[in-house]
């Protein structure tokens, strides 16, 4: 499980990095760019999931 927590937020991390990029953004086709932060919100769940279930193992 500390597998997939740690390669969630290293996804999180690199779409957060993308999509900070001004030039990406501004050059990426909008379609590319939903693209990118439907991906980063499905991260940020799975992240968010994950933490909840290590905390519930923990406790």
């Amino acid at each position: 499980m500390t597998k997939e927590l740690v390669k969630c937020e290293k996804e999180v991390a690199l779409v957060n990095e993308k999509l900070s990029n001004e030039r990406f953004v501004q050059n990426a086709q909008p379609e590319v760019v939903e693209k990118e932060r439907a991906k980063l919100a499905a991260y940020q769940e799975k992240l968010n999931a994950t933490q909840k279930r290590i905390a519930e193992l923990s406790a």
